[in-house]
């Protein structure tokens, strides 16, 4: 239900941990044993007092960033520093260790690259990565 807030928050360095589909109760024992809030869409959820809870308001993703932010009082200090896949993190690689994992164009054009330490994923700044850190940075004004 919060996929996308969680690529979002993994885009904005934050350790976000995304659960497919389990009991309310499966999902407080994962929040108590790992010292996690839940961010939630679930009035009754976010209520139950044994675990610390968020609910999410809007549908929005930048207004549910906005207020996730600002209720856990966090701030971005490393953004892209994280996996956007499996929250794992990233590490500057090389062009010859990335050969053969990214386009061969992408290869020949750009100097820099990264992998996630976690799944293996390659990372590089393609068309779409100046419209991420314009989002990022219009998030933290809006927090800040």
């Amino acid at each position: 239900m919060l996929g996308t807030l969680a690529k979002w928050l993994r885009f904005l360095g934050l350790d976000t941990e995304f659960i497919g589909p389990v009991s309310d109760k499966e999902l407080k024992v994962i929040a108590l044993s790992e010292a996690r809030v839940i961010l939630t869409r679930d009035k009754e959820l976010s209520n139950n007092k044994d675990v610390e809870a968020v609910y999410v308001e809007s549908g929005d993703i930048d207004d549910q960033l906005v207020q996730v932010l600002r209720a856990l009082n966090l701030e971005v200090e490393e953004p892209m520093s994280r996996c956007s896949t499996c929250n794992g993190l990233i590490e500057e690689i090389g062009r010859e260790e990335a050969k053969g994992n990214v386009p061969e164009d992408v290869l020949a054009d750009r100097d820099m690259f990264w992998r996630c330490k976690e799944c293996g994923k390659h990372y590089w700044q393609g068309s779409h990565w100046g419209g991420i850190l314009e989002r990022i940075e219009k998030i933290k004004s809006q927090v800040s």
